[in-house]
């Protein structure tokens, strides 16, 4: 399975089988920290598996083991931090917790770490409206969405909310032209039911798709 297939799949189970929100990573932008669903480490991760952190302590709100922040600048997108869950000092299970900062440790003696590891989109929505009556997929009042190709940002779009369904709904379209929606749907149709999985691959096309479609 495709592996930001894998994710998106594995967060849709979390939060609507098992009703844990997840906590999700930030990425700050003019200013403003927008939350994404978006795991821009998985890539790095399975690249670089020895790096992956070591967890002291778990949470069922966070089933990666850890939050990342992003910062874009300049048109390239850095990473500015990750926090794992530890025990607070005094303690001697994970009852009482506290965030430490393992950015030094992942990349030890880099002042700067472009995310080079991550080429796909990116979606920064702003100001929640509502849920869709599926519950899993959000409307927002605007969306910034970014064109990345190894950190750097290629192109830029700024829709409202009409027009983003639009875009969806055209990566969509050229999504269900390619093998791997073929090889994904012939997977998880004896899983799902085949409308609920049509739609949530509807709204997660974006997921899947490598450039800005005009």
């Amino acid at each position: 399975m495709n592996k930001t297939i894998l994710l998106f799949f594995l967060v849709f189970l979390t939060e609507t089988v098992l009703a844990t929100v997840q906590r999700k990573d930030s990425v700050i932008y003019n200013g403003y920290s927008y939350h994404v669903d978006y795991d821009l480490m998985y890539d790095y991760f399975a690249i670089n598996p020895q790096k992956q952190p070591n967890l002291e302590c778990s949470s069922t709100a966070l089933s990666r083991g850890y939050i990342a922040t992003f910062k874009i600048i300049k048109n390239e997108i850095l990473l500015k931090n990750i926090t794992i869950l530890v025990k607070k000092q005094g303690y001697e299970d994970c009852t009482e917790t506290t965030w430490k900062s393992i950015i030094n440790e992942v990349f030890p003696g880099q002042e700067k770490v472009k995310v080079i590891w991550y080429t796909g989109l990116l979606v920064l929505p702003y100001h929640f409206i509502s849920r869709t009556d599926a519950m899993y997929s959000s409307i927002y009042e605007r969306y910034t969405i970014f064109e990345i190709e190894k950190g750097d940002i290629i192109r830029e779009r700024a829709l409202n909310t009409e027009q983003f369904a639009i875009f969806k709904e055209k990566l969509y379209q050229c999504f269900k032209e390619t093998e791997e929606y073929s090889k994904l749907v012939k997977e998880l149709s004896n899983k799902w039911n085949p409308r609920l999985l049509d739609s949530w691959l509807k709204e997660y096309a974006v997921g899947y798709m490598k450039k800005i479609i005009e």
